[in-house]
């Protein structure tokens, strides 16, 4: 479908034209045939007047003959009818060239036509335009009948006016005013569901409700019809395309009443799924024991933003001061992740660390600031063990998290529980 655009000040004068009468309307014309009938039309206009001049002439001869012979006059008769005469002569001569003349003017004039006819494949001089009401017939196809709603192929140009912004409501009232919908204008010029143009700005109009598709390799009229559920027959005449249909790569084709296809681009980068930190020191620990035996991860931060929900697995503590502070380990143990791990929405805790008690109960410090010595504390890895109290990493924001704080969760053999009631302090969270 092509993208021809009107000037913007002759659609605007065309719609002002449309409010003022509450009359508009607009035929599809081909091009070819309106020339076809201009000339055909004219030729004829020339040769009905040739045809009225010799008829009149004709006429006259015979009137003029009528009295000659009504006068019975001796001497008009011998010389109209008499053998050699000049003037017999002359009226005979005259009488043939007019029935010359007259059988020219028609074999010349339905010669040329009959040629224009069948050049420009008009079936008839009358039939020329194709209404929203005609029926046309297709070489090789059935008959079909033009769809009444489409008034226009091509996506117009149009100016903002003043009364367009009258209610707040800009594409609504131009949507009213063409008959199509504020969607429609929205996807032809991507705009946003808060754009509301301003007087002046000139924007595209779609010739119906819906929105251009750009063909891909492969696609064809059929999987366009499957894929969107629009009838095939109304996409080919909506598009105006002629059998066989044939799409080609590139070409925008207009699907009706449908939302455009959003493509998403696969992103060419990859993400780094993990970064492990292994430690060097190894060493043993005793399992903590007691009903309490957690510490409080953040010396120098009491301040917790949420505690343990049903949709929140773990205790959230922010520095109140701001900056990175230090965390600490909340029981002995041995480390078994340390590093960045992208496991979730956002990646989820991303930097983080993960100790072992022993017992069956397994720490996580997530959301750490990121990278050794920045995040994770330097020289801690994976196989080390640590004491109640010792720096394992530093307050951040990496992963889902908004704003600078500490995740810290408990597992117990696998499953996250509560760590409020295993916490000697645990700030107010129960």
């Amino acid at each position: 479908m092509s993208e021809e655009q009107l000037v913007g000040s002759d659609v605007n004068a065309l719609l002002h034209a449309k409010k003022q009468s509450k009359f508009f309307s607009r035929t599809q014309t081909v091009d070819s045939y309106g020339v076809g009938l201009f000339i055909t039309q004219f030729l004829g206009w020339i040769v009905s007047k040739i045809l009225a001049i010799v008829s009149f002439f004709l006429s006259m001869l015979v009137g003029i003959e009528k009295v000659l012979i009504n006068l019975r006059v001796d001497t008009l008769q011998l010389f109209y009818w008499g053998r050699g005469n000049v003037f017999a002569l002359f009226l005979q001569a005259i009488s043939v060239f007019v029935l010359l003349a007259m059988g020219f003017s028609f074999i010349v004039g339905q010669g040329i036509q009959n040629r224009i006819v069948g050049k420009y494949d008009i079936a008839s001089p009358a039939l020329v335009y194709a209404s929203s009401a005609d029926t046309v017939i297709e070489a090789g196809s059935l008959i079909t009948s033009m769809p009444k709603e489409l008034k226009r192929s091509d996506t117009i140009e149009y100016v903002v006016t003043y009364d367009d912004t009258l209610g707040g409501k800009v594409l609504d009232n131009i949507a009213k005013d063409f008959e199509i919908t504020a969607d429609s204008i929205r996807w032809a010029n991507n705009f946003s569901k808060t754009v509301q143009p301003k007087p002046g700005t000139k924007i595209k109009i779609p010739p119906l409700a819906g929105s251009l598709y750009t063909v891909l390799a492969g696609d064809t009229l059929d999987s366009l019809s499957s894929r969107f559920k629009i009838d095939k027959q109304t996409l080919a005449e909506t598009n105006f395309l002629l059998p066989p249909y044939a799409l080609k790569a590139g070409q925008a084709i207009f699907l009706v009443n449908t939302a455009p296809v959003v493509t998403v681009k696969k992103s060419t980068t990859t993400k780094r799924s993990s970064l492990l930190i292994y430690g060097s020191r190894g060493g043993t620990f005793t399992p903590p024991s007691g009903a309490k035996f957690l510490g409080w991860p953040v010396p120098s931060s009491g301040s917790v933003s949420r505690c343990f929900l049903s949709y929140h697995d773990g205790i959230d503590i922010y520095a109140a001061r701001g900056g990175n502070p230090p965390i600490v380990a909340a029981a002995a143990g041995r480390v078994i992740s340390a590093g960045y791990k992208c496991d979730g929405f956002r990646c989820g805790f991303a930097w983080r660390v993960e100790i072992d008690h022993g017992n069956g109960f397994t720490t996580l410090y997530g959301h750490l600031n990121g990278g050794s010595g920045k995040g994770i504390a330097k020289g801690l890895g994976i196989g080390d063990t640590v004491v109640k109290g010792q720096e394992i990493g530093y307050m951040g924001s990496s992963g889902w998290a908004y704003g600078t704080h500490l995740h810290f969760r408990l597992a117990y053999q696998g499953t996250v529980i509560n760590p409020a009631p295993y916490m000697i302090d645990s700030k107010g969270c129960r």
